[in-house]
């Protein structure tokens, strides 16, 4: 059994131009920061049988994530995180979304089986 804690920071520095002013005469520019910290643990444990020259290993993973809930800034533009692919390589990400724009937060579990 292997247990594998894990902590992750991260902070976006945003500077936007020419926005659509939420009021008459309200600011066309934006310099803001945001941060999500994220921490948790990995749970894997491996069952191996061995059958003649065969081996079998069958890895159930469980994995525990916790950070803040960030509700998505309505003034910054979903240009690198659009084609969202949820699969085996991002499953165990601290943030399973491809680019910047977008953040994965919030309590989460995920389980999964280990294989490549």
């Amino acid at each position: 059994m292997r247990l594998d804690p894990f902590i992750d920071a991260r902070t976006d520095l945003f500077s936007l131009g020419d926005l659509q002013p939420v009021t008459p005469g309200g600011a066309r520019n934006a310099t803001f920061a945001r941060t999500l910290e994220t921490a948790g643990a990995t749970l894997t444990w491996p069952f191996v049988k061995r059958s003649g020259n065969r081996t079998i290993v069958l890895e159930p993973i469980a994995q525990l994530a916790l950070s803040p809930t960030i509700r998505q800034d309505p003034r910054i533009p979903n240009e690198d995180s659009i084609d969202f692919e949820f699969d085996q390589t991002n499953l165990f990400q601290p943030n399973k979304s491809p680019g910047f724009d977008i953040l994965d937060s919030g309590q989460r579990l995920n389980v999964g089986d280990g294989r490549p």
